[in-house]
């Protein structure tokens, strides 16, 4: 799996999967910190892909325990 936070893509099962967060209060307290994707995010896309699934949602927790929600889809 390579990773590049910058443009939010990641490759998996030969997929280029394009991912982003949605938290309105959460990204204005710390405009710069980049949620990266969790081991669970990436399983959670897999189990996804192996489905047949082409985009779908994520939630994860950020560092101050807030719930924070996004989305993820194949890179076309």
């Amino acid at each position: 799996m390579k990773t590049n936070e910058r443009n939010k893509t990641t490759r998996l099962y030969a997929h280029t999967i394009e991912y982003w967060w949605e938290w309105s209060d959460y990204q204005a307290e710390y405009e710069e910190y980049e949620h990266p994707l969790s081991d669970s995010d990436i399983e959670h896309i897999c189990n996804m892909l192996a489905e047949d699934c082409v985009q779908g949602q994520l939630c994860s927790i950020a560092p101050d325990d807030t719930e924070i929600y996004g989305w993820w889809k194949i890179q076309k």
